[in-house]
């Protein structure tokens, strides 16, 4: 950068150069990429839990019960991963397959399932607490849910 040219009071003239301006500047620079990274820090605390990934795995009429189907899914928690409270239409039968699954229902107290176990939620009860257990692994189930074939795999709640 050119030096600035000044004329002191005294009408003497005195060169100087861009450094204070520059340094200003990337004092400046430095405080708001730090306003930024503390900005940023608190907006990833506030963001909403991170969800579960529902495949479907396959859907069957139900031979024995007309107009009925069962369907399978596979359920993937991330770590620390939630649901909304929800409920279901239809019966579910819930088997972990790997993690630690702790759920709620509306009514009764929190329970854990374990990989290997299996848990069942009645039709039309509400689901007020599913979520992975663990901070660090994640956690998946194998879901079978029978209801009618148009039938929302899953309702949210507001209460």
């Amino acid at each position: 950068m050119e030096p600035i040219e000044q004329t002191t009071s005294d009408g003497a003239e005195r060169r100087s150069s861009n450094i204070g301006v520059i340094m200003t500047f990337q004092n400046s620079f430095r405080c708001l990429l730090a306003l930024l990274s503390i900005v940023s820090a608190g907006a990833s605390f506030a963001q909403e839990p991170t969800r579960a990934k529902v495949s479907q795995l396959f859907s069957e009429k139900l031979m024995e019960w007309p107009g009925k189907v069962v369907r399978s899914f596979l359920v993937e928690f991330p770590p620390k991963g939630e649901s909304v409270p929800h409920t279901h239409a239809g019966p579910i039968f819930a088997y972990v397959l790997r993690g630690t699954w702790v759920m709620q229902m509306d009514g009764g107290s929190e329970q854990t399932v374990r990989a290997g176990e299996v848990a069942y939620e009645h039709a039309n009860h509400k689901h007020l607490v599913s979520r992975n257990a663990s901070s660090t692994e994640p956690l998946q189930l194998l879901v079978f849910y029978i209801s009618d074939p148009d039938a929302a795999v899953s309702i949210p709640v507001t209460e």
